[in-house]
């Protein structure tokens, strides 16, 4: 599954030989981190800078104990472009589906066509997987409309392989249905999710980040984990025998560089001055899922695999 790069054109990445995706250059975003910091504490991770606040954070609680025991999470930041030569299996959001050409296209309970949302791929993953999973890339679909897509019983999956018997043509088959307004490819970077409260919340306390605490632990974000940080908090009790497996997060770009290669967002000017730093085009540049929540994968008890929204 590996192919040769020539250059690495997403800013903030770097190559690793050992992994397909870019990789997150996070000693460049911490070197960037001090001249543009985030504004209040970011509750999902977006942007690169996001990222770099989050580890930044858990550094300095480090210096004051042990955070405790954790889970591994390769986790995405966005780019609007990709390397060169980068396979299409990659993740993404946005464009074509990598799926076999020839097969029927996902509709809703009314026989509509859904969108195709993105897609994650596990080719660096598998060894951070708790169970085996019957693909290499795991396709997103639903109801959208106007950058925002819904969370109800339209949501869809469907795995795919990176070797594909008869792949698309530059996204004529969702072209037929209609495409997000926006691509956006994926730059990973492994990192953990801190799981018991119990030790992290007094380290985080001790280093003068109570606050900070609860999302500096976990995160919400497009991501492959068997944890994280949801809006409406954790889906499955202790005792469930559900697994979650991956989630499909919202992309609201905010503040400084909320992508790899876009340094600000678009700010907002209001008739009294005041001004709002949030990205507002979400149709244009970005994909909002219920109430800025996400799509999330688990696999049950039976060893199916379901989707499921959090607002």
């Amino acid at each position: 599954m590996s192919y040769e790069p020539r250059h690495a054109l997403v800013n903030g990445a770097k190559i690793d030989p050992t992994r397909e995706h870019p990789v997150l250059d996070l000693a460049h975003w911490r070197r960037v981190l001090p001249t543009c910091p985030p504004v209040g504490t970011p509750m999902a991770v977006n942007g690169p800078l996001d990222m770099a606040w989050l580890e930044e954070m858990r550094l300095r609680a480090r210096e004051h104990g042990d955070l405790g025991p954790s889970v591994p999470a390769d986790a995405f930041v966005w780019s609007t472009r990709a390397l060169r030569d980068a396979p299409r299996w990659l993740t993404r959001i946005g464009g074509y589906p990598w799926r076999e050409r020839d097969e029927p296209w996902p509709e809703d309970v009314n026989g509509l066509p859904l969108k195709f949302l993105g897609q994650v791929c596990f080719a660096d993953s598998r060894d951070i997987l708790p169970f085996e999973i019957p693909g290499d890339v795991l396709l997103f679909f639903g109801r959208y409309n106007s950058g925002h897509a819904y969370v109800d019983e339209d949501n869809y999956i469907e795995w795919s392989d990176v070797q594909l018997r008869n792949p698309p043509r530059s996204g004529v088959q969702s072209a037929e249905h209609g495409q997000l307004p926006c691509e956006l490819y994926g730059v990973m970077h492994r990192t953990v999710h801190y799981t018991d409260p119990k030790v992290y919340k007094p380290v985080f306390k001790a280093a003068g980040l109570e606050e900070e605490a609860r999302y500096a632990s976990a995160f919400q974000a497009t991501m492959i984990s068997r944890d994280g940080n949801f809006p409406q908090g954790q889906p499955f009790d202790d005792d469930d025998p559900r697994v979650i497996l991956c989630t499909l997060s919202s992309v609201a770009f905010h503040g400084a560089w909320p992508m790899c290669d876009v340094p600000t967002a678009n700010i907002s000017v209001y008739a009294d001055g005041s001004q709002n730093e949030y990205f507002n085009n979400a149709d244009a540049l970005g994909l909002v899922i219920a109430d800025a929540g996400c799509l999330y994968v688990f696999r049950d008890e039976e060893g199916e695999f379901d989707v499921y929204g959090a607002w």
